[in-house]
């Protein structure tokens, strides 16, 4: 027998609804705060999101041609534009240039979230005492267990899981001293999900330690990226548009960090890897230190055009500047005013209640996520309780919680 509620009550009673209204012959739904919520308790719309990429990569994880015991399992790795597998010697060099970050700060105990295939976990553990890793592919999880890694340990856990029984036991009562969050946040549901898993972060690491968040789309270069996928504005508009990757801009992190009660300082570091790849020109890494700022040597100066991004006669390239620079303490970073500038900056960045806010930033995946999930929810829920009877038009109406 069909409801005889009205429809509006059918589609409020529905608890990923938080209000349905008429709007002329549409119904527009806005999700229930808790559906969304990422804490205290992960919403449904969220969780399904980041299951949605847990089985893309259980399912990339799963069709690899690796080897099992391979510690180069490139599975995933492609080029954006062709969607050929990016080149071995660039990756290869990708991975040299994130295990030199890391080793920066000579840790003695690692927790990385989202180890994927363990490209760098299989060459970083031999370096620490004690290497946690996570992810959400049982596949990737079963694979590095079996290799049998001394000091190493790995977890199922999704990002925002740092903090869960099974993490906790696998440290030992150890707090780490680097927590490494590599090339996962572009699969991140948005900016609440960004600022729990990073919170989480800063509230694990020891004093004096250092959370990487590294391999990640910077928000500022959003449109040079999708303008570099196509020259023709309407096309690189809808790429934009249909992107379902999570980009941000660093000084995001400069105000999570404010709020974690320690003393932090940020620094941003342009991705210099020779080859001109969307990972050289769009990515960058962000290390946050928890401490006092140290005093180092190398730094200062006037910000350069980044060759790869600007057509300006000064412009140098990222390779090329952190070759002339070898030696002297210093790195190459970003200007964090304006990402297609590169500067020399002394490794521990600034404090970051001296970073200013970060502007405007594309929608979170988040809300498209949302908006197509929720009114297939909403209309297979009145094809339920209502059988036989014609469907509205719904509309999902929410900008996010930003």
């Amino acid at each position: 027998m069909s409801d005889p509620r009205p429809i509006i009550d059918v589609i409020s009673s529905h608890p990923w609804v938080g209000r349905a209204r008429y709007a002329g012959e549409e119904i527009v739904v806005q999700p229930h705060p808790d559906a969304v919520a990422v804490r205290p308790v992960l919403g449904a719309l969220v969780r399904e999101h980041l299951e949605h990429w847990s089985e893309v990569y259980e399912w990339i994880y799963l069709t690899s041609d690796a080897e099992q015991s391979s510690d180069l399992d490139l599975s995933g790795w492609r080029a954006s534009d062709t969607g050929e597998p990016l080149p071995r010697e660039h990756m290869l060099e990708w991975i040299d240039r994130t295990v030199e970050l890391v080793r920066e700060g000579n840790p003695r105990c690692v927790l990385e979230l989202g180890c994927g295939t363990g490209l760098l976990l299989r060459r970083l553990c031999a370096d620490v005492e004690r290497y946690v890793g996570t992810d959400v592919s049982e596949a990737a999880v079963q694979r590095l267990t079996a290799a049998g890694l001394p000091g190493v340990r790995v977890v199922l856990a999704a990002a925002h899981e740092s903090g869960s029984p099974q993490v906790v036991a696998a440290l030992e009562d150890r707090r780490p001293d680097c927590v490494l969050i590599n090339s996962v946040t572009q699969c991140f549901p948005g900016g609440d999900y960004l600022d729990a898993v990073v919170s989480d972060a800063l509230a694990l690491v020891a004093d004096g330690g250092r959370v990487i968040i590294g391999d990640f789309r910077h928000a500022g270069l959003a449109g040079r990226y999708h303008r570099w996928l196509s020259s023709d504005d309407q096309d690189a508009a809808r790429r934009a548009a249909a992107d379902e990757e999570f980009v941000f801009d660093p000084k995001v992190l400069a105000e999570i960090a404010g709020r974690c009660g320690r003393p932090v300082t940020l620094s941003v570091r342009a991705k210099t890897m020779t080859a001109d790849t969307e990972l050289t020109r769009y990515r960058c890494d962000v290390v946050l230190h928890v401490g006092p700022p140290a005093a180092t040597a190398g730094g200062g100066g006037t910000p350069v055009p980044n060759a790869l991004l600007c057509d300006d006669p000064g412009g140098v390239a990222p390779h090329v500047l952190r070759e002339r620079i070898a030696g002297t303490g210093a790195v190459v970073g970003l200007d964090l005013d304006d990402p297609t500038r590169l500067l020399v900056c002394p490794p521990t960045g600034d404090p970051v209640d001296l970073i200013p806010p970060a502007g405007p930033a594309p929608a979170d995946p988040i809300v498209r996520f949302v908006a197509g999930r929720l009114a297939e929810t909403v209309r297979d829920h009145l094809a339920r309780v209502r059988p036989g009877e014609p469907q509205p038009v719904v509309r999902v109406e929410w900008e996010g919680t930003r």
